[in-house]
């Protein structure tokens, strides 16, 4: 019997290294890894810090289907992200909306918050099942205060929108379900 295991991790391993190199080769700040908390997590973190990104999206795969709430690890992970310095973790594959919140965590006397859309629906789709022929477009502003160099979030707002489909001719098409929401 095959291991697939095994030749996945090492499959993984060798993406790892290869990824780890280019990271430590390449001087840009644009970085997304999917794996969750791994040292290829931490190294793609510690790079945008060193080159000074003013801000940092982690763009996560995560979620179960069609759990209209992030689960245990779901939060666990927006935690570790922001605990890390990411700014705003940007979720989707539960095929479904869930919540987006400002998460806000203490460490050492320091408050560390961060943007969190745990899952932004379909956009496109195919499917037909209840809370799945829709999602959202999530806007958001990246401020910097410039007497202090803070950066944050601003002016969230995001659209709901509908996918409708027709049969003859088949097609799909993208409605806002209502006016935006700020």
């Amino acid at each position: 019997m095959i291991n697939q295991n095994k030749y996945y991790k090492k499959d993984f391993d060798e993406k790892s290294e290869k990824i780890k190199a280019h990271i430590e080769s390449t001087p840009l700040a644009k970085y997304v890894w999917q794996y969750g908390n791994t040292p290829v997590n931490e190294l793609v973190f510690q790079k945008a810090k060193e080159l000074k990104a003013d801000y940092i999206i982690c763009v996560m795969h995560w979620g179960v289907e069609y759990q209209r709430q992030p689960n245990a690890t779901q939060k666990q992970l927006a935690r570790w992200c922001v605990m890390n310095g990411v700014n705003a973790v940007i979720g989707s594959h539960p095929h479904v909306l869930q919540p987006v919140d400002y998460e806000y965590y203490s460490v050492n006397n320091e408050i560390k918050s961060g943007l969190v859309v745990y899952s932004l629906g379909n956009f496109m789709s195919n499917q037909r099942d209840r809370y799945t022929d829709g999602g959202m477009l999530f806007k958001f502003e990246v401020q910097k205060n410039k007497n202090n160099g803070l950066v944050r979030s601003a002016n969230t707002s995001f659209i709901p929108i509908y996918v409708h489909k027709s049969f003859e001719p088949l097609a799909y098409k993208i409605y806002p379900a209502q006016a935006e929401y700020d």
